[in-house]
């Protein structure tokens, strides 16, 4: 055992104890245990217990099976797959996105966004009054979160 149990010597209860839950303290049954227990919360909340990414993966490959085949066939069949129809998904696995623009605050199923040249992201509506505020000096304007410049030839619409 440890330092203090060889100095003090062992008392059989708690090896009992010990042996008894070593068990339950196991790394694989730990993760067991936060399994059963992530799947519990997440029936009782209401949401799938599989993260929305996974979700999206096993979907995504559901489909493409669908679609006729395997990443060979698939690869060799890209502009084809661009052309799929969209595929009605259970409700469970329907989300709702929601975007907040970091800058203005506005949000709601309206609210355009897009990404700037850096990465950073704000509703089209705030880099269009950013990009006005600067119009009489210069047609690019300061992201607000970095250092980085951007013009609206540069604003990429990014949809969920």
């Amino acid at each position: 055992m440890g330092l203090v149990s060889d100095a003090l010597g062992s008392d059989p209860a708690e090896d009992e104890a010990v042996q008894r839950y070593t068990a339950y303290l196991a790394a694989d049954t730990l993760a067991s245990v936060r399994e059963q227990f992530l799947t519990a919360a997440a029936v009782v909340c209401n949401i799938p217990p599989e993260p929305p990414l996974a979700q999206a993966a096993r979907v995504g490959a559901g489909v493409a099976r669908m679609q006729g085949g395997d990443a060979a066939v698939l690869g060799s069949r890209r502009a084809e797959m661009l052309d799929v129809p969209p595929v009605s998904l259970p409700e469970n696995l329907v989300y709702h996105t929601a975007f907040v623009c970091p800058i203005s605050g506005e949000h709601g199923p309206d609210v355009a966004p897009v990404a700037l040249p850096c990465g950073h992201v704000i509703s089209r509506s705030a880099a269009t009054n950013m990009l006005a505020a600067v119009a009489s000096r210069a047609s690019t304007a300061k992201c607000p979160v970095c250092p980085a410049w951007f013009s609206a030839a540069g604003l990429q619409p990014v949809v969920f």
